[in-house]
Parts: C-alpha cells; structure tokens; sequence
C-alpha cells in the first residue's frame, strides 16, 4: 500500500505538472542509505509486469532510490520529451481507448542489508512493517501478522555433530528431542 502511494511521486508527469514532492531533488538524498527502490515491470514475479509499456515502448529496470540518493523517474513518450530525457517504458493506459499516463508497474524495495535482529527490533519499536519469521513474530505480542495467509520461503535447518559421534545414545537422543519439539511448536523459520 505504501508503495503504491509513494510511487505517483516518482512519476515524470507528476515532476513536469510541479505536483511531486522530490520535483527539484535528483541526486539528492531522500532516503535511508540502506533503501533502494526499484520498479521492473521485466520481472516476471511481478503483478504489473511486462515486455512492453501502454505506448508499445519496451519495458525496464529502472531504479528510483539508489541506497537512499533519488536517481531518476518514470516515464512515457510526453514525460521524457518535456524533461529532456528518453521514455523509462513507463506509460500505462486505463484502457484500450484512454490517453497513456506514466505509472510505476512493478514498484519494489530491494532487499536491505539489516539482519533479522535489527529487523525485530525496529518492527517492536514502531518504525514500520518487516518480514520477518514466524518465530520471532512470536517473541513479542506487540506484533501483528498482516498477511496472515501468506508463507515465507522454507528454511533448512541442520543439527550437526561431529561425525565419530554418530551412533552415539546421547546424540540421538538430543536430535529426537530436537525434532520432537520443533514439532509440537511448529516452528516456522
């Protein structure tokens, strides 16, 4: 959600009518130096994505925040002309019949360097939404999980031993215990 309304801000209409907050910011800092956002309608995970744009112009990577620094805009064939700059392959349509606007169609974050730790403890202290393990979620009941239905990515996890120790009653012992527990938790990792 946050994304999507951050994202008209970006738009090189919206820089040429004077209607984005980031109008006279390129090349300055407008961000954390940890975030980098991105908008690739070529990444086929993507909802918008798309070899071609609404005005039949190819499709691509383009970054907006490179590690905090604004470095570009999208835009379409009018953009890009009134700007000086060639088309990002941003133009987007309502339909068939309408006008082509310029629209971020596969608007990302890029993953940061901050570990889960970090993660957690900003997610406790108010400063935003993270992805985060089930497991940790759990720790705090201040927490909520916004997208219940969802599930992350699945994480081996390895018990290991050294190998002379193998047969040995004390090991398996533990291992079962280990497994058994996890079990009865359902840890997610």
């Amino acid at each position: 959600m946050f994304l999507s309304i951050i994202g008209g801000t970006f738009s090189g209409e919206s820089v040429v009518r004077g209607r984005s907050l980031f109008a006279d910011r390129l090349g300055d800092e407008v961000a954390a130096t940890d975030i980098t956002l991105v908008d690739d309608p070529t990444d086929a995970r993507a909802y918008g994505a798309g070899r071609f744009d609404g005005e039949g112009l190819a499709t691509r990577r383009n970054v907006l925040v490179d590690h905090g620094t604004l470095t570009g805009f999208v835009h379409n064939s009018w953009s890009a002309a009134r700007m000086g700059v060639a088309s990002t392959g941003n133009a987007v349509r309502g339909g068939h019949a309408s006008m082509p606007s310029v629209g971020c169609r596969a608007l990302r974050l890029e993953p940061g360097t901050l570990d889960r730790d970090a993660l957690y403890r900003a997610v406790v202290s108010g400063l935003g939404i993270a992805s985060l393990p089930t497991y940790m979620a759990r720790l705090s009941n201040e927490i909520v999980n916004v997208l219940p239905h969802l599930e992350g990515p699945a994480l081996d996890v390895f018990f290991i031993y050294p190998e002379e120790m193998r047969n040995s009653k004390r090991i398996m012992v533990f291992r079962d215990f280990l497994i058994r527990k996890i079990a009865e938790r359902r840890l997610d990792f």
